[in-house]
């Protein structure tokens, strides 16, 4: 479970995040929603311990975050755009992030290549990839290993529409076995397939925090569209 008690972020006198409540539990699939500069990616990279808010405190699983870096074992990461060592190849990236989790050696994840099909490309450095092929290889990254919980921020941009699809569903199969999902996007399509709750953030204040199908209950006119 994740629990976020009373944070505030400023940048200078720009409140980023004012006074954010939030509890997600295990097992929850949840979009992200709001405008550009909404807080979304400082509150994504404060969970992960990238960015620290001046006040308040963020639990995992009753941990203060603050004092155990290790809960980040927990968590696969899916940023938008991946910056990884340009002299490098896929595989080694894998191998060193497989050998930084201090996994065995004999583990190498050939079904997700195969089906991502980045089987032609793993031994290219990345300075010669293109930027889907190395979304390919940031889906690989997020799914490779069995995370309690994942934070996917627009994880389909840059991917064509059979590895996307492909991404849902191995996403939606994480959930379904009780993983939590956390997904900032702007497409519908993966709010309707991932997610069954929408908290929607604007200048720093979470303005809704609901399920879908409650907001769908309460509006007739209920449209993603407004939220994105």
């Amino acid at each position: 479970m994740i629990l976020i008690k009373n944070i505030y972020k400023y940048y200078n006198k720009l409140t980023v995040l004012n006074n954010i409540n939030l509890v997600i539990n295990q097992g929850d699939s949840i979009a992200l929603l709001g405008p550009n500069a909404s807080g979304k990616s400082t509150l994504i990279k404060s969970i992960l311990g990238l960015v620290v808010p001046e006040r308040g405190t963020i639990y995992i699983n009753s941990e203060d975050i603050r004092k155990n870096e290790s809960y980040r074992t927990k968590i696969g990461y899916m940023p938008q755009i991946s910056h990884y060592p340009e002299n490098l190849s896929s595989e080694e990236i894998i191998k060193l992030i497989l050998q930084i989790r201090n996994l065995n050696n004999n583990y190498f994840p050939y079904e997700l290549v195969e089906e991502f099909e980045l089987k032609h490309h793993i031994n290219k450095k990345i300075n010669s990839l293109s930027g889907g092929t190395k979304q390919k290889l940031s889906a690989i990254l997020a799914l490779m290993l069995d995370y309690e919980i994942m934070i996917l921020d627009e994880p389909t941009s840059g991917l064509d529409p059979n590895i996307s699809l492909k991404f849902i569903n191995k996403i939606k199969e994480k959930n379904n076995q009780g993983k939590t999902v956390i997904i900032v996007t702007h497409t519908i399509s993966e709010i309707n397939e991932l997610s069954k709750r929408i908290v929607y953030l604007n200048e720093g204040n979470i303005l809704i925090d609901e399920k879908i199908d409650n907001l769908k209950y309460l509006s007739n006119q209920f449209d993603l569209k407004q939220f994105i």
